[in-house]
C-alpha cells in the first residue's frame, strides 16, 4: 500500500507530464524559436556541409531561455507556490503582473518573441484552467485569477510568468519547473526542425537525447541563480537575433 507522500509524488508526476503533453493546446508548435530564420539565413546547415549543426542552435535557444527566462520562471513560481497558503491572492496577482511588465520591457524591442510570449502564455492559462481547475476550488480560484489577469494585446500574460505560475499553484518543484521549461522550449525547437526539413524525425530524437546533459547543467545554474528577475539577461545573442529577423522572411511556416 502507498503512504500519502508516495501518493503525492505520483500526482505530480501526472500533472508534470499532462503539462508536457503536446495535447495541451498552448500553440507552441508555431514557433520555431529562431530556427526557421537562421536556416533561411544559411546559419543551420540543412545538407548544404555549410553552417552549425542543430544540436548547437538548440542548445543556444536552451541557453537564452536559462539566463533570459529562467528568472521569470522561478520567481512566479515561488510567489504562487502551493505550500504558502497565508499568501494574500491579490498581492501575488499585482506582484506578479509587474513582473511580467519587467518581461515585456525587456522583450519590447524583438517582435516576434513578444508576440509568442504573450500568445503561448494566454494560451496556456486558458489551458490550464480547463484542465486542472476540478482539482480543487483553490487551484480553480488562483487559474481563474491568473486567466484574468492574462488580457492578449497587453504586457500581462507572458509564458515564462505563467508557466511559472501554473506550476506553483500546482505544486511542482522549482527544480522540476524549470527543466520542464527548457524542455518544451527545446522540444518545440526540435518539431520546427523536423517540419523544416533540416533534420529527419529520427535524427531530431538522437539530438533532444545528446543535449539532455548540457541541458541539465544549465538548469543547475539557473537554479543557483534563482529568481531576481532584474539579472535576466541574453547569454546567446545570435540565437536572439534569428528570432527577432523573423519578420524580414519573404515566406515563413511559423510565427517565430
Amino acid at each position: 500500500m502507498m503512504n500519502d507522500d508516495n501518493n503525492s509524488n505520483n500526482n505530480d508526476f501526472w500533472t508534470a507530464w499532462q503539462l508536457l503533453d503536446p495535447l495541451l493546446p498552448t500553440g507552441g508548435f508555431a514557433h520555431s524559436n529562431g530556427l526557421e530564420a537562421a536556416t533561411q539565413f544559411g546559419f543551420i546547415d540543412n545538407g548544404t556541409g555549410t553552417g552549425i549543426d542543430v544540436l548547437t542552435f538548440v542548445l543556444d535557444i536552451a541557453r537564452n531561455t536559462c539566463s533570459t527566462l529562467a528568472p521569470f520562471v522561478l520567481a512566479a513560481r515561488n510567489r504562487f507556490d502551493s505550500s504558502s497558503s497565508e499568501r494574500e491572492e491579490v498581492d501575488d496577482i499585482s506582484a506578479w503582473s509587474k513582473e511580467n511588465a519587467i518581461l515585456h520591457a525587456m522583450l519590447i524591442g524583438n517582435a516576434p518573441a513578444l508576440r509568442a510570449s504573450l500568445s503561448t502564455g494566454t494560451a496556456l492559462c486558458r489551458a490550464a484552467v480547463a484542465a486542472f481547475s476540478g482539482d480543487s476550488s483553490r487551484i480553480s480560484k488562483r487559474l481563474k485569477a491568473l486567466k484574468q489577469a492574462s488580457r492578449p494585446n497587453s504586457r500581462v500574460g507572458h509564458l515564462a510568468c505563467v508557466f511559472g505560475a501554473v506550476c506553483g499553484i500546482l505544486g511542482i518543484s522549482e527544480k522540476i519547473t524549470i527543466r520542464m521549461f527548457v524542455y518544451v522550449t527545446v522540444r518545440d525547437a526540435c518539431s520546427a526542425a523536423t517540419r523544416l526539413n533540416v533534420v529527419g524525425p529520427l535524427e531530431v530524437a538522437a539530438i533532444l537525447r545528446k543535449s539532455t546533459k548540457t541541458m541539465e547543467d544549465m538548469c543547475e545554474e539557473a537554479i543557483k541563480r534563482g529568481s531576481d528577475v532584474h539579472i535576466a539577461a541574453v547569454s546567446a545573442p545570435l540565437a536572439e537575433m534569428f528570432v527577432a529577423s523573423h519578420d524580414q522572411l519573404n515566406g515563413r511556416l511559423f510565427n517565430s
